[in-house]
């Protein structure tokens, strides 16, 4: 792939995946998790006190709002 190519499918993946402090970014960083939760419990282990959380625990949870928030504004 060239770098323009590269660069022309990161572009068009924030338009799904936005980056921001507006409720749709917010919900793509839970949405990451609720996929991760859902698909590869295996994983849970490793958020502590969140080891038998469900995608819908996930969805209801401050600390998973806040931590998406925060994986989506990451560089």
């Amino acid at each position: 792939m060239t770098v323009d190519e590269v660069k022309a499918l990161c572009m068009k993946s924030l338009e799904k995946a936005r980056v921001g402090k507006d409720p749709d970014s917010i919900q793509h960083g839970r949405d990451f998790y609720k996929y991760m939760f859902g698909h590869y419990p295996d994983l849970r282990k490793y958020f502590k006190g969140a080891e038998k959380f469900t995608p819908d625990d996930v969805q209801k949870s401050e600390r998973f709002t806040k931590q998406g928030f925060f994986l989506s504004i990451s560089p």
